[in-house]
């Protein structure tokens, strides 16, 4: 039996996203249902809400695991790049936009960029294997030159730094 907490999810502020400046993730504090203390033989339930999960990251200072992901939802039917707090990996919080741009699953010809495979890195939190992050990871995507309304080679490799509180 898993017992529950209450974690409260703030929305993102975002500004300049594509300066790679001034993205700040919402902290968990009061509200949302998380489960804690899980049995950890207990099969993981998927996570709901998500086309293509990105990575997920633990931050030690939180006690938390933070996932980014891509996909669409019923407010954003051209895709985002959203996140999800769990304290197990189990059991998932709700997901929040983090940025509201088109994904790979866009079908909107007019979009001039679609952004993909969504990761969050901190070279500088010490993790063997770029799965632990600090309060400023950086979010790296792939950024699609939309041609002729679908993903053609021409793609770059960007960042932008986040600030988690």
């Amino acid at each position: 039996m898993s017992k529950c907490g209450k974690v409260d999810h703030r929305q993102p502020s975002i500004s300049k996203p594509d300066t790679g400046v001034g993205v700040h993730v919402g902290a968990p504090v009061v509200g949302a249902t998380v489960a804690t203390n899980a049995n950890p033989y207990v099969p993981c339930e998927p996570m709901t809400g998500i086309a293509t999960l990105g990575s997920i990251s633990f931050l030690p200072s939180r006690g938390l695991y933070l996932a980014v992901f891509q996909g669409p939802d019923h407010d954003h039917p051209n895709g985002r790049i959203a996140y999800a707090w769990s304290r197990d990996m189990q059991h998932w919080g709700p997901s929040h936009t983090l940025l509201d741009k088109p994904d790979m699953t866009s079908k909107n010809c007019s979009d001039t960029y679609r952004y993909g495979y969504p990761s969050l890195l901190d070279p500088d939190a010490g993790g063997r294997n770029f799965d632990v992050i600090g309060s400023a990871p950086l979010l790296f995507m792939t950024r699609f030159h939309v041609g002729k309304c679908g993903l053609p080679p021409n793609r770059d490799l960007v960042w932008m730094q986040l600030d988690v509180k």
